[in-house]
């Protein structure tokens, strides 16, 4: 076999490898994503909590619903509100409605499902924190965090205390709410509810 043979099968399989890479690539990614979403969600919280230095609780055991406990993935502390944060990653696209009990997600073209509607979910979630740990409501703001490349429909949004976005947005977010014109919370109550919060998490290490 000659030199210009072997090289041209050297090059053919490393081509044919290149394109088989391609292809899987973004499945593969996608998949490592979905897989570890939450805690890719919670790298980034994090590192706002450092930049403003907030407290942050995650995967904050809410209540026991048989055998299983109901979660909430972040609560992070903010200087003029607490979020309540709940992580979603969906690919493909939403159709959405901010009242409706349920969001229809196209998987694909010819594929769809419906979903809760997650807006609803962590309301409901923040309303049990609010209940169980007697924390008022007003001070509260519920966030619900999805993937960046999931396509959203534009819905109608009037609430002024219940936020979805994207992942990319979420600093922003944060950031806005927190310069608004409204009273910074206590640092003494707030260091408490801090430690009153921790003590009731159930998903907390014994």
């Amino acid at each position: 076999m000659s030199d210009l043979q072997i090289a041209f099968i050297v090059t053919a399989t490393l081509a044919g490898l290149l394109l088989v890479f391609i292809v899987l690539f973004k499945p593969i990614k996608r998949h490592a994503f979905r897989r570890n979403f939450i805690r890719i969600y919670g790298r980034m919280i994090y590192k706002i909590a450092l930049d403003y230095d907030f407290y942050l609780i995650n995967q904050f055991g809410l209540v026991r619903e048989e055998n299983a406990i109901k979660t909430i993935d972040h609560i992070l502390f903010g200087s003029k509100w607490i979020y309540v944060i709940k992580d979603c990653c969906y690919f493909g696209a939403i159709l959405a409605k901010e009242n409706d009990a349920s969001w229809i997600h196209y998987i694909s073209k010819k594929k769809k499902r419906y979903i809760d509607n997650p807006l609803k979910t962590n309301a409901e979630n923040l309303n049990q924190l609010s209940m169980i740990t007697q924390i008022d409501k007003n001070m509260l703001i519920s966030i619900v965090v999805i993937n960046d490349d999931c396509h959203i429909e534009p819905f109608e949004r009037t609430s002024k205390t219940n936020f979805f976005v994207p992942r990319n947005q979420l600093p922003k977010l944060i950031k806005a709410l927190e310069n608004q014109e409204v009273e910074s919370i206590d640092e003494v109550a707030l260091d408490r509810a801090v430690k009153d919060i921790y003590r009731l998490n159930l998903n907390r290490s014994k």
